[in-house]
């Protein structure tokens, strides 16, 4: 989710929603490889992430903003990614029914359920804090 949202929307949208830069922590980096298909990397872990080809196309596209992506690093190096069409052109191969706005909203669900139990983003909210002012 993070990935798509800050391909497509902005990093910094991306950074506010999910609590953080999800490029910046090297603990996510065999996550990026895994979603794009890498095969050195561990079998792809859900498929709510899009294929290979959109997921290494946003992975280059990622890449406009600038340093400071380490879970993105092996990725960025590997010739498929390279070698990859840009994020818009893939995207444009889409057809208008093919993901209906249930099952987008069920992907999102299940990836940032995944996140969380990667121990990112922002910590639980409690209540009382809701109401501090």
């Amino acid at each position: 989710m993070f990935l798509a949202t800050s391909s497509l929307f902005g990093h910094d949208l991306a950074v506010s929603k999910a609590g953080g830069d999800l490029f910046a922590d090297p603990r996510l980096s065999g996550l990026y490889e895994a979603m794009a298909g890498l095969p050195e990397a561990d079998d792809k872990p859900f498929e709510c992430t899009g294929t290979e080809e959109e997921v290494r196309s946003a992975i280059q596209a990622a890449r406009q903003h600038g340093t400071g992506l380490p879970a993105l690093a092996t990725c960025l190096r590997h010739p498929a990614v390279q070698a990859a069409r840009p994020l818009d052109v893939v995207l444009k191969d889409w057809g208008q029914d093919d993901l209906l706005p249930e099952e987008l909203n069920a992907r999102v669900r299940r990836a940032a359920h995944l996140l969380r139990s990667l121990g990112t983003g922002p910590p639980p909210r409690h209540p009382h804090q809701e109401n501090a002012g």
